[in-house]
């Protein structure tokens, strides 16, 4: 999705598939590393989790949904690859946030730690596949380029309900409402005037 976006800026070359695939591993790295720094217990690892959901949905929705606003007037080669990694770096990161905190919430001692690592890390791999495999080969014909978008932004909004839901915390309990309103709004919002362009292009 992010390389179908990016084709947008950089037409269909190899530079749209290259700046996202640097862009995004770099905002996994960054996003790793601050969330080992930042959650020092189950209960700030969890608020964070949560945090994290939100903001991946609503970065990339917002991405997405005005890329047209943000298009440099410039169309050099490093200044397109310079916005590519504006639009892509902040959603990244807490994408990559997710698999550390998600690690420390489910690890109840440190001797846990490498067997919740390999399991949490298997079941990221095999996620990775099927969501791959999903979205080639289904979502995208079916639903469009922008139908997959939303469902995309939706899961993560769910995976942080599921998580605020099932904690036991107050605080987190209050950001369930927040979630779904999210997604109510994100369902209801008008699809890009320009939706069919980007299923067919």
């Amino acid at each position: 999705l992010w390389t179908r976006l990016l084709s947008h800026i950089f037409g269909g070359t190899i530079y749209a598939f290259s700046i996202m695939l640097a862009s995004f591993l770099f905002g996994i790295a960054a996003g790793g590393f601050a969330a080992g720094r930042l959650a020092g217990n189950q209960r700030q690892a969890t608020n964070l989790f949560v945090t994290s959901q939100i903001l991946i949905a609503v970065l990339s929705f917002l991405s997405f949904n005005y890329i047209d606003a943000w298009v440099p007037v410039f169309s050099g080669l490093g200044v397109k690859a310079v916005y590519s990694i504006i639009i892509i770096l902040p959603s990244t990161f807490f994408i990559g946030m997710t698999y550390p905190l998600a690690v420390k919430i489910a690890c109840d001692t440190p001797e846990q730690a490498s067997h919740v690592s390999g399991r949490i890390y298997a079941w990221n791999t095999v996620g990775a596949i099927i969501g791959s495999l999903l979205t080639g080969f289904f979502l995208l014909p079916l639903i469009g380029f922008v139908g997959t978008i939303k469902a995309a932004v939706i899961v993560s909004l769910l995976l942080g309900f599921y998580t605020s839901f099932e904690h036991r915390d107050g605080l987190l309990k209050r950001q369930a409402p927040i979630l779904g309103l999210l997604a109510f709004f994100i369902i209801l919002t008008p699809s890009r005037p320009d939706g069919h362009r980007w299923v067919e292009g």
